[in-house]
C-alpha cells in the first residue's frame, strides 16, 4: 500500500503539469513564394493551428512579413496566444510588433 502512495505522489506533478496549455496555438507561415496559378493567394501569410476546445482548428491570417524556417509562438495557461514570433520580429496576438 505504501508503494501506491508514493507512486501516486510522485506522478501527482506531471499528472497536473500536463494540462497547462502553453503550447495549444501553434504558428508557421509561408517565405514570400508568389503562385500565380491560385487565385487569391497572398505573398505573406500564417497559419495558425489552435488545438484548443478538443479539436484541431486551422485558420490563416496575412502577415506581412516571412514565417518559413523560424518561428515561435506563446500562450498563456488557458491556451490564449499572447506572442508569437519569425525569429527576426516578437509579435502581439494581434499580429502588431512588439515594442
Amino acid at each position: 500500500m505504501q508503494i501506491f502512495k508514493i507512486i501516486i505522489l510522485s506522478l501527482a506533478p506531471a499528472i497536473l503539469l500536463g494540462q497547462v496549455k502553453h503550447d495549444y496555438i501553434w504558428i508557421n507561415g509561408t517565405a514570400g513564394l508568389v503562385d500565380p496559378s491560385v487565385p487569391g493567394y497572398e505573398r505573406y501569410g500564417v497559419n495558425i493551428f489552435d488545438f484548443n476546445g478538443g479539436e484541431l482548428n486551422i485558420t490563416r491570417k496575412y502577415q506581412d512579413t516571412d514565417f518559413y524556417l523560424t518561428n515561435a509562438s506563446m500562450s498563456d495557461t488557458a491556451g490564449n496566444l499572447l506572442f508569437f514570433s519569425n525569429g527576426c520580429k516578437v509579435f502581439q496576438a494581434d499580429g502588431e510588433v512588439m515594442e
